[in-house]
C-alpha cells in the first residue's frame, strides 16, 4: 500500500510534471538519484535563493540557519527570477530510510570519487534491486559528529520516478514562509 506525503519543490522553471531526465539536467551527481523535496517549503524555497544571499548566509554568525529564519536579511530581492515552490503529493510505498548524518557522509563520500556520477547510480540501483522506491533522509536529530546541511533540518524525500510525485499547486518562493507557519 503506498503512502502518500505533502512535499515541496523549489525551482525556477514552473512545470507541470516532472520529467524523468530532469535529474540528469540538474547539474550534480546527486542529482541523479531522482526528484529532490523537501518536507519544509522554506527548505525547498532555499534552493532558489540566489547565489550570493546562499554564500552570505554560511557565512552568517547563525550560519546556514540565516537563510530559514530570514534570506531578506542578506538581500531585499533573494530569490532567483521566477523562483517558486511547489507543493506535491507524494506516493512511495518503501523508501530506504537514512540518518541525516549518514547522508552527509555519504554525499561527501560521492564527491571524493573519481565518478560521482557512477557513485550515484550504483546506490539507486543497490536501492531499487532491494525494493525501495525512494530515500527518506531523517531530519537531523542533533545527534552524531557530522553536522548536515540546513537541508536535513526537516526530512528530505527522493523519489526515484516522476510517477510517484503530483503537482498541486505553485507558490512564489517569497510566499512559501506562510506555507510552513
Amino acid at each position: 500500500m503506498a503512502m502518500t506525503l505533502l512535499a515541496y519543490h523549489g525551482s525556477t522553471a514552473r512545470f507541470t510534471a516532472f520529467n524523468p531526465a530532469a535529474p540528469a539536467v540538474a547539474g550534480s551527481a546527486t542529482a541523479r538519484l531522482g526528484i529532490f523535496l523537501s518536507a519544509d517549503p522554506r527548505i525547498a524555497a532555499h534552493f532558489t535563493l540566489r547565489p550570493w544571499v546562499i554564500s552570505d548566509g554560511y557565512a552568517h554568525p547563525a550560519g546556514s540557519r540565516s537563510l530559514l529564519d530570514d534570506p531578506w536579511q542578506f538581500d531585499p530581492d533573494p530569490f532567483l527570477p521566477r523562483a517558486a515552490v511547489a507543493t506535491v503529493a507524494l506516493a512511495w510505498r518503501h523508501p530506504f530510510p537514512m540518518q541525516a548524518s549518514d547522508w552527509a557522509r555519504w554525499i561527501e563520500r560521492v564527491a571524493r570519487q573519481a565518478n560521482p556520477a557512477a557513485s550515484v547510480a550504483a546506490f539507486r540501483h543497490w536501492c531499487e534491486r532491494s525494493g525501495h522506491d525512494g530515500v527518506l533522509v531523517q531530519a537531523h536529530d542533533g545527534q552524531g559528529a557530522v553536522r548536515p546541511s540546513l537541508e536535513t533540518d526537516a526530512p528530505t524525500y527522493i523519489a526515484f520516478r516522476p510517477d510517484q510525485v503530483t503537482l498541486e499547486r505553485w507558490t512564489d518562493a517569497a510566499d512559501a514562509w506562510a506555507l510552513s507557519a
